[in-house]
């Protein structure tokens, strides 16, 4: 059994394709609000190393935490309610950042990063179960190859 090349999948599948751009500027905008999350706390804080690491844990704590829970989750809603709620919520928490402007306001920039990440996790986990449905069994390889690749190189 032949599967797509990553072109024809990109070209044919219009709700991969229109899932694999989303990813694409979801990943940029993840990392523009990575970097501009450090650059906020470390300049409200004069460059201390502790605020970048409470940052970095932050980030990756609720991550390890909820990423198992999530898969459960989302195997009893639908993920596409999952997805959309997730990004919307995210864009909710992401708009806190623009009330942090001292160094006694940095517990929301943490709080902030966290909940981007527990909401990050419920979307990742949809997005991955509902892979099969969007390509079908066939391009699954290629699909998961192409957002393989926007999670690592964007």
């Amino acid at each position: 059994m032949d599967s797509l090349t990553y072109l024809q999948l990109l070209r044919r599948n219009r709700s991969f394709r229109r899932l694999w751009w989303g990813q694409v500027i979801s990943e940029l905008g993840n990392w523009f609000n990575f970097i501009a999350g450090l650059g906020l706390v470390r300049a409200i804080s004069h460059g201390d190393p502790g605020v970048t690491t409470i940052m970095l844990l932050a980030r990756m704590v609720p991550f390890t935490v909820f990423a198992p829970l999530a898969g459960a989750f989302v195997d009893r809603w639908s993920r596409r309610m999952v997805m959309i709620t997730s990004d919307l919520a995210r864009v909710a928490v992401a708009v806190g950042f623009l009330v942090v402007s001292g160094p006694q306001d940095l517990w929301i920039a943490y709080v902030c990063t966290a909940l981007l990440s527990v909401f990050a996790c419920f979307f990742e986990a949809a997005k991955s179960a509902a892979m099969p449905n969007i390509t079908g069994e066939r391009d699954l390889l290629a699909g998961n190859t192409l957002m393989f690749f926007v999670a690592v190189f964007c």
